[in-house]
């Protein structure tokens, strides 16, 4: 009679062990200004989803930060003295508030930024996201004065 919940109990064990933790796979949205924004939030990913375009090889890589945004690829491309240190898919402003292109520089890091206009809120409709192992590693690897490049 013990054989058998004992059994199950194995059993279960053994399949969890075989959990997929990879960040990846989880859906909460992450925004570039901080990891653990809990006010606004995507819909969860599909079974099944995968994240096959986002990497991140600059933890050894030494040089100049600059972050080059593509709306038309909805990409983030992250240079350390002009070499690619890492690719992040992002999503770009909605419908009415679309991402401006152009020249800006990062003015300030703050992990769990809000809004001062809007409360306790994210700032903005125009914002970017990623997914949130590539904005740990962009806002690890910025400091304040990196030259951002938005283009359509």
């Amino acid at each position: 009679m013990l054989r058998t919940p004992a059994l199950l109990f194995l059993t279960a064990l053994l399949f969890s062990a075989c959990a997929d933790l990879d960040p990846r796979h989880f859906g909460g949205t992450v925004y570039v200004g901080g990891f653990h924004s809990h006010h606004l939030r995507a819909p969860r990913a599909r079974i099944g989803q995968v994240d096959r375009i986002s990497y991140w090889h600059g933890y050894r890589v030494s040089g100049k930060p600059s972050i080059r945004i593509s709306l038309r690829e909805q990409r983030a491309y992250f240079y350390k003295s002009d070499r690619l240190v890492g690719v992040s898919v992002i999503s770009s402003g909605r419908e009415g508030f679309d991402t401006k292109p152009g020249n800006f520089k990062i003015i300030q890091k703050s992990k769990d930024h809000v809004s001062s206009r809007f409360g306790d809120y994210v700032d903005g409709d125009d914002r970017i996201r990623m997914p949130g192992f590539m904005a740990a590693a962009f806002f690890h690897a910025v400091e304040p004065g990196t030259p951002v490049t938005v283009t359509d």
